[in-house]
């Protein structure tokens, strides 16, 4: 396991804006070894964590990035990973990249909220995040 990148720039301010996403929870990351909050869940799943210098993964879902993939392709600040898999990376190196990551924070938010009158989730902790990293 690594530790999470500094929040500092562009990055920095995208993340305090994740802050103001409804739903999301921050959380310490399962792929990061200290206990920093350097992620953000939606009813128990981490859908946002620190990947390197400027650039943050994003949970958004496949039908998400099905849905996107065109304009997502297109974008040089994101790169999709394997069709497999629901995350992506997005390069974050200037402030007028914050719109992109909310919008897609909001898709990824509403993908994972539970059914109204459900009990929202908390991130893991103790036990249960332990658990979490020994798989990752």
């Amino acid at each position: 396991m690594t530790r999470a990148p500094e929040l500092v720039g562009p990055l920095l301010a995208v993340w305090k804006q994740l802050r103001t996403v409804d739903g999301f929870v921050e959380g310490p990351s399962v792929f990061d070894d200290s206990d920093q909050d350097r992620a953000f869940y939606v009813n128990g799943t981490q859908v946002v964590n620190l990947r390197g210098p400027g650039v943050l993964e994003l949970r958004v879902t496949k039908a998400v990035i099905r849905a996107e993939r065109a304009r997502l392709k297109a974008d040089p600040r994101v790169e999709l990973r394997p069709s497999t898999s629901d995350w992506l990376r997005i390069n974050v190196s200037k402030a007028r990249d914050a719109s992109l990551v909310l919008d897609l924070a909001r898709r990824a938010a509403e993908a994972h909220l539970p059914p109204r009158g459900t009990t929202v989730r908390p991130p893991p902790d103790g036990a249960d995040l332990a658990r979490r990293r020994r798989f990752h």
